[in-house]
């Protein structure tokens, strides 16, 4: 059997020849339309071009924000399990629409974003606006979609601030 070691070095490989660029940023152009997900995706590795962080830092950034936007998406959902558990998340049926989730999804995004990348909040400062959202969460409140965003990220990225593999110490 393969060991962690052997199997991890290609996909890091992979990763890092997919999203090779020539230092472009993301187009406003190309960003309209397309899902909370893809944008948060798109500006992290756009900070990863920018900021050049070593091939572990990225691996965990990566994981991080999916990791933020996977739990403020639990919140919609009947049966996913978030990574980091609250009871006040979940959402009543009613609720749990794709406008409802974006809106928390981008959320999430953002503050992991600038978590993970505290230099780069120019680069990020955009992607609510594009997503039409407020730059400051219109309300914390977690029977909110901005609130249940902003406290899913914030739940994974305290817990991943003390989990000693934190790069920032």
């Amino acid at each position: 059997m393969p060991s962690l070691k052997t199997i991890s070095a290609p996909i890091l490989f992979a990763l890092f020849a997919l999203f090779a660029s020539q230092g472009r940023a993301p187009s406003r152009e190309n960003t309209r339309g397309t899902t909370p997900f893809c944008c948060g995706t798109r500006l992290l590795l756009q900070a990863v071009r920018d900021t050049k962080p070593g091939p572990t830092v990225v691996a965990r950034a990566i994981a991080v924000l999916q990791t933020c936007v996977f739990d403020a998406w639990t919140a919609y959902d009947d049966g996913a399990v978030p990574t980091e558990p609250h009871r006040l998340w979940r959402r009543p049926a009613a609720e749990r629409t794709d406008v409802r989730k974006a809106e928390a999804v981008t959320y999430a995004a953002d503050t992991a974003l600038h978590d993970l990348f505290p230099t780069e909040g120019a680069l990020f400062d955009g992607l609510l606006a594009e997503q039409g959202y407020p730059a400051v969460p219109p309300s914390l409140d977690l029977s909110t979609p901005s609130g249940i965003g902003v406290a899913a990220a914030r739940a994974v990225l305290d817990f991943r601030h003390h989990d000693g593999s934190n790069p920032a110490g």
